[in-house]
């Protein structure tokens, strides 16, 4: 991952961070106002578009990547195979390609400075179980360090609910529920 130095934070951002922050009007000012980083799987495959109504609406994520607006990062096979064999099979399951390469990047050390960004209770969890919930945060704390808060936040998006799967996943790591058992 590059370093950037123009933007005050460094954000790696989940697939549903970015549907939020566009449904919500505020994507541009947010790649404006943060550095951004997606990893390419979000980028490339669940970052395609989005729909408002009968209105659908081309995200591109790489010509975004193009124009300097932020930038794409990809963990390597190595690196997703050695954070993912770290849970077992159902905990596996219920992560989604974004957050397992998100959570790899992160856990082999190629997301240094960055804080992952997203609202899905389980990656969240995994976070925590793989010993770096530091390096996570929550859509409201971002919307209101960057000026952005957009009225009432959906109990996902909050800082209260962020600790609360903060605490679970450390209670995981501790007791060993969804970590392989070798």
């Amino acid at each position: 991952m590059k370093k950037r130095t123009t933007k005050s934070k460094l954000l790696l951002l989940d697939a549903n961070i970015i549907f939020r922050t566009h449904e919500l009007g505020i994507w541009e000012d947010l790649i404006e106002r943060v550095a951004v980083t997606v990893p390419s799987s979000v980028a490339y495959d669940e970052v395609l578009f989005t729909q408002h109504g009968d209105q659908v609406e081309d995200l591109s994520i790489p010509d975004l990547e193009d124009d300097g607006k932020l930038e794409i990062v990809e963990a390597t096979a190595q690196d997703l195979v050695s954070t993912i064999f770290k849970f077992d099979r159902l905990f596996t399951e219920i992560l989604d390609k974004g957050e397992r390469e998100a959570l790899a990047l992160i856990d082999n050390g190629h997301a240094e400075g960055a804080h992952f960004c997203t609202t899905d209770g389980p990656a969240i969890i995994a976070l925590a179980m793989l010993g770096h919930s530091e390096q996570g945060i929550s859509l409201e704390r971002v919307l209101k360090e960057f000026g952005l808060q957009q009225g009432r936040m959906m109990r996902h998006w909050t800082e209260q609910f962020f600790l609360e799967k903060v605490r679970e996943g450390q209670k995981n790591l501790i007791t060993g529920v969804g970590l392989r058992r070798e």
